[in-house]
């Protein structure tokens, strides 16, 4: 698998990893930082990418544009619920008040079609667990779609 990459052409190569994603939102940020250390600025920020703590705050966008992104704002999402209690369930409602805290403009809709197909018996409740294979699975099947394009 390691050597498909040396097959790839240069914009493959780009396209599947995503850097040029990640690049032109680091020099965007430092653009808007203007830091004085712009190399330990590139640096902090592909750090930041790396341990998946860049999607904080971010727009929904960005925070659905690489596999990489989503697996971090399901991370960040984990990591800010546990410090619930874990035997209560939220709603469905507060469930997605509290991923707007990381992700200002996450759909609605995402969180209510995870609790209604995931707990059907209670819609209205929803767990971590399940939500995060929900939106996974959603971006998986969107994705295969775009493969079966023409």
């Amino acid at each position: 698998m390691a050597e498909v990459r040396f097959e790839q052409s240069a914009a493959e190569y780009l396209a599947g990893s995503h850097l040029e994603l990640y690049l032109a939102d680091c020099v965007e940020t430092l653009l808007a930082s203007r830091d004085e250390r712009p190399l330990e600025a590139i640096a902090e920020y592909l750090g930041e990418v790396c341990a998946g703590r860049h999607v904080s705050g971010r727009e929904f966008s960005f925070c659905n544009a690489s596999p990489h992104n989503r697996a971090s704002l399901m991370s960040v999402t984990a990591q800010s619920l546990k410090r619930f209690d874990g035997t209560m369930p939220l709603s469905a409602t507060d469930f997605h008040q509290l991923v707007c805290l990381l992700c200002p403009d996450f759909p609605r809709h995402l969180v209510m079609e995870a609790a209604t197909l995931l707990s059907p018996s209670e819609p209205s409740r929803l767990e971590q667990a399940s939500f995060n294979v929900h939106v996974l699975l959603e971006q998986v099947m969107r994705d295969s779609h775009e493969w079966d394009a023409p």
